[in-house]
């Protein structure tokens, strides 16, 4: 039996994107949108409480995966980041991926930036 990481895995070599999600996290870990790019792993906050999801939008490749995630503690009160290892969920999570024939999605350093931005080529 095929496992979901190795279909995301496949379907990742071609350039995917992540376009709706629903449920919860019971460990969260982020990073902050204030992050120059050298300091970008020195803006990165972990909670070890319940989250629900409420949105989680971003694209995934072969080498690297881009997501940001918005989250709404039990207050109401909502955050939100790049979304780094160390989530964990708590229900479920339920991930709606669409392909995008025929391009590929890569990621380059913008020198004005210095961050790694998103490229998209059209495949022959």
């Amino acid at each position: 039996m095929t496992s979901r990481r190795q279909n995301l895995e496949k379907l990742a070599k071609i350039g995917v994107w992540k376009q709706s999600r629903i449920r919860s996290l019971k460990q969260a870990t982020i990073r902050m949108a204030n992050a120059s790019a050298l300091e970008k792993d020195k803006q990165i906050l972990s909670f070890n409480k319940k989250f629900e999801i409420v949105s989680l939008v971003g694209t995934l490749s072969d080498k690297k995966c881009h997501l940001h995630i918005s989250l709404s503690d039990g207050n109401g009160k909502v955050i939100g980041g790049h979304l780094k290892k160390g989530c964990t969920i708590y229900t479920t999570a339920e991930i709606v991926i669409g392909e995008l024939p025929g391009l590929e999605l890569t990621r380059e350093t913008d020198e004005s930036t210095g961050f790694v931005e998103l490229v998209v080529n059209k495949l022959n």
